[in-house]
């Protein structure tokens, strides 16, 4: 470094400058992306499927609601409402099918596919046979056999419900780990940009002091020998001169 040509190292600190500005926004961005698609991925993946598992659920026991009100219909003899009910559920089916599709599709975390797999299983197996089974006795006006019906799967869809309700909790307790994660993985990034920058600073401030003592030492001499020449006429080049020339000499010499 001490033979190259004040110009030349001039341009290396402002490469190397520039390569440590480049070191922190590299950081920076390299952070950004990072938190982004974490958050992206807790979104996805945790927060987004809660909504269609919530519907479900929340269908699920308008259902059965509805489900008793065949008793209802049969007591007063009438056909018209259970054939409304009937309707209204198989509407109701339909809602929950696309919300569980949606959950299915939506999610990737094992223990709660697993516990979701179990649950919808139950509802297409046994619930759906268990909602065609009242009609059936509906429109045959047994309301005893309807009874018996639903106490027979009360166990199956409080199952089912519950299975769907311990998903919903595996997703929140899920989000709050990701963004507990986040947080950690934020922080920890801001310390290294800190870091980063810090040592920037510093590297930056001594090559300011090293190449402005480049510059000014050199002016420095200069301005010496001219104090010498116009106070005492002395022409004779000083020593200090002398020697930053015969350096400067050494340094083309050995560069040539």
């Amino acid at each position: 470094m001490k033979n190259l040509k004040v110009s030349m190292k001039l341009i290396v600190g402002f490469l190397i400058a520039v390569a440590l500005t480049a070191v922190v926004g590299g950081v920076g961005i390299y952070g950004l992306l990072t938190a982004s698609s974490a958050t992206s991925h807790m979104y996805d993946y945790n927060t987004a499927p809660m909504p269609y598992m919530s519907k479900a659920i929340e269908t699920m026991q308008r259902m059965r609601v509805n489900t008793r009100q065949y008793i209802v219909y049969i007591v007063d003899h009438d056909m018209d409402g259970v054939e409304q009910t009937y309707t209204t559920i198989e509407n109701y089916k339909k809602a929950i099918t696309e919300a569980l599709n949606n959950f299915d599709a939506s999610t990737d975390e094992p223990n709660i596919q697993r516990i979701f797999d179990r649950a919808r299983a139950s509802y297409d197996n046994e619930y759906k046979a268990h909602l065609q089974r009242v009609y059936e006795l509906a429109r045959q006006g047994d309301y005893p056999g309807i009874i018996d019906d639903l106490d027979y799967s009360r166990s199956v869809i409080d199952q089912i419900v519950a299975d769907f309700d311990q998903c919903m909790e595996l997703l929140v307790e899920d989000a709050h780990l990701a963004d507990a994660g986040n947080d950690t993985m934020t922080k920890t990034l801001l310390i290294v940009i800190i870091a980063v920058l810090v040592i920037s600073v510093v590297i930056s401030l001594g090559l300011a002091f090293y190449i402005s003592g480049l510059i000014s030492k050199p002016l420095g001499n200069i301005s010496k020998a001219l104090d010498l020449i116009g106070s005492k006429g002395d022409l004779a080049m000083p020593p200090t001169l002398r020697k930053a020339r015969r350096s400067a000499h050494r340094g083309r010499m050995k560069s040539a």
